[in-house]
């Protein structure tokens, strides 16, 4: 598993001619994560959210 998971996925990184998307395609998806309200038990537990 390990060797087609590096074949099909790991070696493209190394690729600089290979297609993928900016940066900033990315960076409204990690806004949302961060501006979303911790949820869970461990989260109110171990980091306090003060509203």
């Amino acid at each position: 598993m390990t060797v087609h998971f590096c074949d099909a996925y790991d070696q493209k990184s190394f690729d600089p001619d290979y297609d993928t998307l900016a940066i900033d395609h990315f960076v409204p998806m990690v806004e949302r994560i961060f501006a979303r309200k911790p949820w869970g038990e461990h989260t109110t537990r171990d980091w306090p959210v003060q509203d």
